[in-house]
């Protein structure tokens, strides 16, 4: 026969605390990076963009430009303009963009 450990209230509620302090933890880390990771998506986007020119659908083509309206204020509105521009030309190399240079 097996022996029940003894049930302590005080381990549990520890344990149920730690378990919120946790999770509330991965939910500030998430919050953090999901707008970080979709503004830093913008470069590969571009690059697929440019790449792939005509192999793309205009419907992908206006789906990219709906989806990433918000990194185009950014760009528009920002003191960001001058780093996300230099963030795409890593991704699909100086000069591409049209009327950057």
């Amino acid at each position: 026969m097996s022996e029940e450990m003894p049930h302590s209230d005080a381990g549990e509620a520890g344990v149920q605390a730690e378990r919120r302090s946790l999770t509330g933890e991965w939910t500030l880390w998430l919050l953090l990076l999901i707008p970080v990771l979709y503004v830093l998506s913008i470069g590969p986007v571009a690059w697929m963009i440019v790449h792939w020119h005509g192999a793309v659908p205009d419907r992908v083509t206006k789906a990219v430009d709906f989806v990433y309206t918000p990194v185009g204020w950014l760009h528009d509105s920002t003191p960001l303009k001058k780093p996300l521009e230099q963030y795409v030309d890593l991704w699909i190399g100086n000069g591409v963009r049209s009327g950057t240079r």
